[in-house]
């Protein structure tokens, strides 16, 4: 049993919510747009790894997601004619479907309505997934984006950052959960917090990090908790 936890924060994307399957589907609407307006062929997979081309270019700094998105956009009609209008529109319609579909994680919205009862729950993502505009926003006493951090996990200063937002001075009364070994197990470990290790798809530890908690499932924080629906 887990004790003297105060605090409970959570990683976003491919934690609380199914990042990659709403970038899949909004990628994959801009390439319809791109091929079938400006006759540019461009897969979604493409446009991905773009932008993570671009970022790359800013390591560092503290960056606006969706300027990046701007600027890959940008990239892939580098030559066209219609440039700019083109890249309002790719914009838009990234933009609607990027944040206009919510999938969660299964049992997400259950497990953080339940722990809220009991803990304050936390935000600490790398990128800009953000629980406000998921209709979830009331479920967090602090939300903190990477994208308005020069510096991000695993590097310990965000996690420094996050005790001093909830104002919690011992690291061990914070509890991270994500499903990154690297980012998320290891940043917290580096920090001092608690740390548990989301592996929804039972993926073998092949590296020296060492999570204090492993979980298959969400709701399996309730019962290492010992708290939520004892009918589970």
């Amino acid at each position: 049993m887990v004790t003297d936890i105060q605090v409970i924060s959570f990683d976003a994307d491919q934690t609380l919510f199914d990042f990659n399957r709403v970038m899949r589907e909004a990628l994959q609407k801009v390439s319809l747009f791109l091929a079938d307006e400006a006759k540019v062929q461009c897969e979604w997979q493409e446009l991905r790894r773009t932008r993570d081309r671009i970022e790359r270019r800013f390591e560092g700094q503290a960056v606006d997601m969706l300027t990046l998105r701007r600027l890959s956009f940008e990239e892939v009609l580098s030559d066209h004619p219609d440039r700019q209008e083109l890249v309002e529109k790719a914009m838009s319609i990234f933009t609607t479907h990027r944040f206009g579909n919510h999938y969660f994680c299964p049992d997400a919205v259950k497990v953080l309505t339940e722990l809220k009862k009991t803990y304050r729950l936390a935000l600490l993502t790398n990128g800009n997934s953000d629980p406000t505009k998921a209709g979830i926003g009331e479920l967090f006493d602090v939300i903190l984006l990477g994208e308005n951090f020069a510096y991000k996990k695993p590097d310990p200063r965000i996690f420094e950052a996050l005790m001093s937002t909830l104002k919690v001075s011992d690291a061990s009364r914070i509890m991270h959960v994500g499903d990154s070994l690297t980012d998320d197990v290891g940043g917290a470990n580096q920090a001092g917090l608690t740390s548990v290790w989301f592996n929804p798809r039972a993926l073998n530890n092949q590296t020296n990090i060492t999570p204090d908690h492993e979980i298959a499932k969400l709701r399996e924080l309730q019962e290492c908790l010992m708290i939520g629906d004892q009918g589970t």
